[in-house]
């Protein structure tokens, strides 16, 4: 190899992060975990807003994806995951969502079998929004059913309230600098400083309650699931009818956060559920 061809490959790595192309595979192995999660396509603008990369990253890459197979492009250039690594014979993307997952989806069957009611799996977004990437819903008539793909302002769910809680100081100040605080359903108004005073609550009590905020008649409660580094990476909670959920509170509680606690034990060994 000639010395000049040497020097852009270095040059190359160094633009990259110095790491070789390891960012840009990274960034790769980042569409296809959020892909994965996805029942529908999704665009270029809404892959890069979630996973927090620039817009021209994530479109070269996605193009790269689409020309080996890996993702296709449907109307309006909205990506999804090839089907053939959906099956169950050949489900092969890995990462921390895909352990996240096997973890946690067994468990909140149980959980949705003792309280006999809906639990969503919720991460949240670069953006502060709350994002479900699983859900058990219970059998009952009237049950409480979000939508997998819709993103929901973190402050109006009990998994993004719990997440905000336990954020590093920096990024909940990074939140309140940026937010636009929405209505809760019954049109009364977020404000920070009542946010400050319910995110040191949650902080304390070590999950997130909430009544007739996203939708009129319905209750949540979520607890926290921390990472390796301590922070809280996802959330795990039930949703119900309001008058259901508050005959049931308590029980719901002590499930909810238990359950927490095991995810957390068994994805971060020997981390604490609580730091």
């Amino acid at each position: 190899m000639k010395q000049s061809e040497r020097n852009a490959k270095i040059n190359d790595a160094a633009a990259d992060g110095g790491t070789g192309g390891v960012k840009s595979a990274e960034r790769a192995l980042d569409i296809l975990e959020l892909l994965s999660l996805q029942d529908e396509p999704v665009g270029v603008s809404d892959v890069a807003r979630r996973l927090g990369h620039p817009k021209s990253s994530i479109s070269l890459l996605l193009n790269t994806l689409e020309a080996r197979g890996y993702v296709l492009a449907e109307h309006g250039r909205r990506f999804r995951l090839n089907p053939i690594y959906r099956s169950e014979e050949r489900s092969w993307v890995g990462g921390s969502y895909a352990q996240l997952l096997r973890v946690a989806v067994p468990l909140m069957r149980k959980l949705v079998e003792t309280v006999g009611e809906s639990s969503m799996l919720g991460l949240l977004t670069p953006d502060f929004e709350t994002q479900y990437i699983s859900k058990i819903i219970t059998s009952k008539e009237l049950r409480c059913d979000p939508e997998i793909g819709v993103l929901r302002p973190a402050v109006l769910t009990s998994a993004g309230l719990v997440l905000l809680a336990f954020q590093p100081h920096a990024a909940i100040e990074k939140f309140l600098l940026r937010a636009t605080m929405p209505k809760a359903a019954d049109g009364k108004p977020i404000t920070a400083a009542r946010l400050i005073e319910q995110l040191d609550a949650i902080k304390r009590d070590g999950y997130a309650y909430n009544r007739s905020v996203l939708m009129d008649g319905a209750s949540g409660l979520a607890a926290p699931i921390f990472g390796p580094d301590g922070n809280a990476i996802a959330a795990v909670n039930i949703v119900a009818p309001s008058p259901r959920f508050d005959q049931n509170r308590d029980h719901i509680r002590d499930e909810v956060v238990s359950v927490a606690r095991t995810i957390t034990r068994l994805i971060t060994p020997g981390v604490s559920a609580r730091p």
